[in-house]
């Protein structure tokens, strides 16, 4: 039972996760409402190839010679939150300001 309740805590992270981090990695470059949809649409299906990638050709080394693969969900978040990072860095070597949806 503790299991069952842990797994659907774990998937709900893992679903608002891709919800909303490809959607804030969007808002550091668009400029209105269009560019935030199809770049929110633009980095999931990124995201989501990528992640996949990650899952199935890299091993994560945890030990003498051991490795665990990661999984699919998992490997796309981190990738996903791995761009919003990029972005965010490239935002401030910019120094471009953070806009948000409400003032456009």
């Amino acid at each position: 039972e503790f299991r069952r309740v842990l797994f659907r805590s774990v998937g709900a992270l893992l679903i608002n996760a891709l919800l909303v981090v490809p959607a804030a990695t969007a808002v550091n470059h668009a400029s209105n409402i269009r560019q935030l949809f199809w770049l929110t649409i633009g980095l999931c299906v990124v995201s989501g190839l990528a992640g996949l990638l990650l899952s199935y050709y890299v091993p994560l080394p945890v030990g003498r010679g051991e490795s665990v693969k990661f999984g699919p969900s998992g490997a796309i978040v981190v990738f996903s939150v791995f761009l919003f990072f990029l972005s965010f860095l490239w935002r401030l070597s910019h120094r471009l300001p953070a806009t948000s949806s409400a003032t456009r």
